[in-house]
């Protein structure tokens, strides 16, 4: 083989590798059954989410169900992922989006292990489109109808139990948290000096991504609201159970958090509420009626990516109507200078009024 130094220009040296990478051995490729891949791919998601790892378990199941329980990890072809993204047209795009991330990212582990020659993704991979396809409903909630819910919630705190419940809706509501860090709260994670709320991973429950552990903002309003309740939560737990013995993540249908929530909601006429749906709504108002750029907005719902934040905000025809409610040609005054909106709250009587 011609010595490096003999060599001149980029064309030279990328011969000289070709002709080095030719020279190799190939790589030995030992194909396993399917179950046992999938077995493998549980075992490397055993430290991560709960959301993460039934979402793996799903593309598993699918894409063995298309291939045969005894065909091995040669059936992962190129063929089998496009018949994986048109197998449940049913589905939508951002659910579909994910299971064919969580199968390209199990057969990533197949081939670093030897027992697939290739990832079968490539630029022509048929993938759901997430902007052509209308959401099937609402997945957000206008600031009306946030303004009635947490009226709704105010008039049952009376009750320790009205209480919990109360404090409960308004973190959901204001800080956007997921379903379970909110319920795994502890009061010592409530720091009313700073005004944040300390999202924490603890008793071995893992958080969804490794950005959700990290400090929330919290608005003047909740601010109120929970000190209020831990004068009279009683417990080291934030919304402990009915014994004050642990967090309330349990109960009978009909009487777990979610549950409770949704069924205040729909008393007021606001359907399909829940903690998730609290969630895109306090991205979307902070983007287009509170004005926050889309990285603080990242920041505030500790997202991993500006991708996924971008999933969260959704038009809202109010917001874009408060926008432009100052615009006037017709009036002098309103061409020489631009007005501005003043700062407002969810519980404020402006946000009140539908």
């Amino acid at each position: 083989m011609m010595h490096p130094s003999n060599l001149s220009g980029a064309q030279s040296w990328s011969q000289l590798l070709t002709r080095i990478l030719a020279a190799l051995p190939p790589a030995v490729i030992v194909p396993v059954p399917l179950p046992q891949w999938s077995e493998e791919v549980a075992a490397f998601y055993a430290g991560k989410a709960q959301t993460t790892r039934l979402k793996a378990a799903q593309a598993l199941r699918m894409a063995i169900g298309l291939a045969g329980p005894d065909a091995t990890t040669e059936a992962l072809t190129p063929e089998l992922v496009a018949r994986f993204a048109a197998s449940r047209p049913e589905i939508r795009p951002a659910t579909m989006d994910g299971l064919m991330r969580s199968l390209r990212a199990a057969c990533n582990l197949a081939v670093s292990r030897g027992q697939l020659a290739g990832v079968p993704f490539s630029p022509e991979t048929p993938w759901p489109s997430l902007k052509s396809v209308p959401a099937l409903r609402s997945r957000h909630h206008s600031r009306a109808e946030l303004a009635r819910f947490l009226a709704a919630l105010a008039a049952g705190a009376t009750t320790w139990d009205g209480g919990r419940l109360y404090a409960l809706g308004a973190v959901y509501t204001y800080c956007g948290l997921r379903r379970n860090e909110a319920l795994r709260l502890r009061v010592e994670d409530v720091d009313f000096r700073q005004g944040i709320l300390r999202v924490v991973r603890r008793n071995g429950k893992a958080l969804k991504t490794v950005a959700s552990e990290a400090a929330v903002p919290m608005p003047k309003a909740l601010v109120a609201i929970l000190k209020a309740w831990v004068g009279r939560c009683g417990s080291e737990w934030l919304f402990p159970g009915m014994r004050r013995r642990g967090p309330w993540v349990g109960g009978m249908v009909g009487k777990k958090p979610a549950d409770r929530l949704k069924a205040v909601a729909a008393s007021v006429g606001i359907r399909g509420l829940g903690p998730h749906t609290l969630r895109h709504s306090l991205a979307t108002h902070l983007r287009g009626f509170y004005g926050l750029s889309p990285k603080q907005v990242q920041m505030i719902l500790r997202h991993s990516n500006q991708y996924t934040q971008e999933l969260y905000c959704h038009q809202d025809l109010e917001n874009l109507g408060a926008l432009v409610r100052c615009v006037d040609f017709g009036s002098p005054a309103s061409s020489t200078r631009r007005r501005r909106l003043p700062p407002t709250t969810l519980s404020s009587p402006r946000l009140a009024a539908p």
